[in-house]
């Protein structure tokens, strides 16, 4: 008779199917929901959950791969620059397994994999992975080679994800696990590694976590302009910290993003406040916030009881790099006892985004704005936000707030998604979708081009449609899990151009099948057209591999060529 743990697990991956990305297999959702819940408190997007997803023929026995660095998701295009020395790298391997119970074999084929996997001195053997799987990996391999010099504290988390009890594992099954953290220590020098198992009961718990809407700061002095509801507090350097900290007492990534810059890593000012930090505190010394400029947040209601000031949608729009160089400080000391010195802290109640942008413009004005913060501000960003909410889709400006209030995510679409699609789509630049997604929002003139304020509603959302309904067919597709994640772009501007029998070079070429449903139809056809492009580029460039190949204008060019030379 099932345990109610795994009837309840049962029931929350019903709910689950219905709000997936696209349609998913019971196996294939079950990988996805479990990624999704061991990997929580990172905040993770749907896309991104399901980029890491990597099971199929040569997986090695890894369903699931995720790299982060300073808890931040590496992605293709990710920016080493400003890790700074010491920093942590992160890899993530998910076994997830359908079965009521943990065995052997998942683990042994971990066992047998990581030797190759994770030996930098030794190239992944192709004929035996998948190119998906060796994408990922390779991932972790080039980021931990590339900054060597910064010496990361390097830690490798395998966890086994299935519907089984943690309560009755076999003791072989255990002493398996211990094998393959002892193999894995003794591979990458100097790493932390762990191993858990996740069943029916630690998945439904983790399921049953929300992001909070609400956080707690408790402070020492405070002086409100009751007006504006908006507050300047002095709060001890421990309790800020405490403040930062989520309950698996890691740094509240979702309070960052708004903020303009990334954190800066080993700087001259960087370096003065973890000095501040170490040195501690004398009653002659001048306290902290003499020194510092403080941090500003944003939030849309506050409250305060005694010595507690509750914000609502916390936004931490200045003061990144002081708030890092803290929670970096406190967190492995017992928050326990006020700390003496003080930071200052400026909290301001406003749900407009005009003077939102105001606030995070005039108080970021020591350094160069990086454009791609400011977008989710801008007012046309806002106005496709409306446009789809009222066509009952979700366009995500601010990083997982329609996942949070638990929209399906098949309607959900983030403004990279949406910028991959318009590429895409609209401009016949699939390899910069796949090979440079950042750039397309942080680079002023792609921006401009993409989100051109002249450009029709109805045709980004009719773009972003199509893109998921491609998704959504290669997902249920037999093709390879490589083919569907980087072949995806490519398939959508085959498929945008079979209806008007040319490459697309403007959106508004497009503009007659805005108000029409997406035909999905001729995308068999074109995977098989798609699949033939790739398999005689390849043998015509053996020196490439498919990686590269996916991300290459000239593989583009390619496809454009055979489609249009005659």
């Amino acid at each position: 008779m099932p345990s109610n743990d795994l009837v309840l697990l049962e029931r929350l991956l019903v709910s689950e199917s219905s709000k997936a990305p696209t349609s998913l297999s019971d196996s294939e959702l079950f990988e996805y929901f479990s990624a999704s819940q061991i990997l929580k408190n990172y905040d993770l997007t749907a896309d991104q959950v399901l980029a890491g997803i990597t099971d199929g023929s040569g997986d090695g026995g890894i369903d699931s791969v995720y790299t982060f660095a300073n808890e931040s998701l590496v992605e293709d295009d990710f920016n080493p620059g400003a890790l700074a020395r010491g920093y942590a790298l992160d890899l993530y391997l998910i076994q997830s397994k359908t079965e009521a119970a943990f065995g052997e074999d998942p683990i042994g084929k971990i066992i047998v994999s990581v030797p190759q996997l994770l030996n930098l001195a030794v190239e992944i053997d192709a004929t035996m992975y998948s190119a998906e799987l060796i994408q990922r990996i390779n991932i972790f391999r080039d980021l931990l080679q590339n900054t060597a010099d910064k010496f990361p504290i390097v830690k490798v988390h395998v966890v086994y994800a299935s519907k089984g009890s943690t309560d009755n594992i076999n003791t072989r099954v255990v002493s398996k696990s211990e094998t393959l953290t002892e193999l894995i220590a003794a591979t990458l020098t100097g790493s932390h590694n762990d191993f858990q198992f996740n069943g029916a009961k630690e998945l439904k718990e983790l399921a049953s976590k929300v992001p909070s809407e609400t956080l707690a700061l408790e402070f020492k002095t405070i002086h409100s302009v009751a007006r504006q509801s908006s507050h300047l507090v002095l709060v001890s350097l421990n309790k800020y910290a405490k403040f930062l900290t989520d309950d698996a007492k890691k740094i509240r990534r979702l309070a960052f993003e708004a903020n303009v810059r990334d954190y800066q890593g080993t700087t001259k000012v960087n370096e003065a406040i973890r000095e501040s930090l170490r040195s501690g505190y004398t009653p002659d010394d001048p306290d902290f916030w003499w020194l510092n400029n403080g941090v500003t947040i944003l939030c849309t209601e506050t409250s305060i009881t005694g010595e507690i000031l509750t914000l609502k949608d916390v936004q931490i729009v200045n003061g990144l790099q002081t708030s890092t160089a803290i929670y970096e400080h406190f967190k492995d000391i017992e928050l326990g006892e006020d700390d003496p010195r003080v930071i200052l802290v400026r909290v301001i109640k406003t749900d407009d985004d005009v003077i939102r942008n105001k606030i995070i413009l005039a108080t970021n004005q020591q350094n160069p704005l990086p454009t791609f913060a400011m977008r989710a501000t801008d007012p046309w960003q806002k106005d496709i936000e409306v446009f789809f909410e009222s066509k009952a889709y979700y366009y995500d400006r601010r990083k997982n707030y329609y996942k949070n209030q638990g929209k399906p995510a098949a309607k959900i679409i983030t403004i990279p998604y949406l910028a991959q699609a318009v590429s895409s789509i609209g401009f016949s630049n699939p390899d910069a979708a796949r090979a440079r997604p950042s750039t397309l929002i942080a680079d002023e003139m792609k921006y401009d081009e993409i989100f051109s304020r002249g450009a029709s509603l109805p045709g980004y959302l009719w773009m972003a449609k199509l893109q998921k309904a491609v998704d959504a067919h290669l997902r249920a597709s037999s093709e390879d899990q490589f083919f569907k994640s980087n072949m995806r772009f490519h398939l959508s501007m085959m498929t945008a151009e079979n209806l008007i029998g040319a490459q697309v070079r403007n959106p508004s070429q497009l503009t007659a099948h805005y108000e029409n449903g997406i035909d999905t139809n001729p995308i068999n056809g074109l995977i098989d057209e798609l699949r033939g492009y790739l398999e005689v580029y390849s043998a015509e460039h053996p020196e490439y591999t498919y990686d590269r190949i996916a991300k290459s204008r000239e593989f583009t060019e390619y496809i454009l060529q055979q489609r249009y030379s005659s």
